[in-house]
This record gives C-alpha cells, sequence and structure tokens, in this order.
C-alpha cells in the first residue's frame, strides 16, 4: 500500500513538486525568524556591553575629576 501510495505521488511531479516548493517556503520563513532571533540576541548583548563601558567611563571621568581637583589644590597652596 505505501509503495502504490508513493508511485502514484511520482507519477504526479506537479503535486510532488508542490509539496516541496510548500515545504521549502516553511524552511525559509522559519530561518529567517530564527536569524532576527540571533540578531535580536547579538543586539541585546551589545547593547549590555554598552552600558557597562559607560558606566566604567563615568567612574573613571570622576576619578579623573577628583585627580584634577585635587591637582590645583596642591597648585594652589
Amino acid at each position: 500500500a505505501m509503495y502504490r501510495q508513493v508511485y502514484e505521488m511520482c507519477l504526479n511531479v506537479e503535486r510532488v513538486m508542490t509539496m516541496f516548493s510548500s515545504e521549502l517556503r516553511e524552511l525559509d520563513r522559519n530561518t529567517v525568524h530564527y536569524m532576527i532571533d540571533e540578531m535580536q540576541n547579538e543586539i541585546n548583548k551589545m547593547g549590555s556591553q554598552i552600558q557597562q563601558k559607560d558606566k566604567q567611563i563615568k567612574q573613571q571621568d570622576e576619578v579623573i575629576q577628583q585627580l584634577m581637583k585635587r591637582i590645583s589644590e596642591l597648585e594652589g597652596k
């Protein structure tokens, strides 16, 4: 019975091609969604890294301002 079904499907090449086309279309759609999800994860990761770097820069700026203030105080004496 199974052989007969496969044989009949092969006789109807158009039906087989339509089936493959719809499967390929679904795979393409899934691939696009996967790629978008991966890109979004990468963007989120980069955003987090940028926030950490901004925090470090602000801390370093505060240290520099404190040192500049201390230098000004010492030059004034």
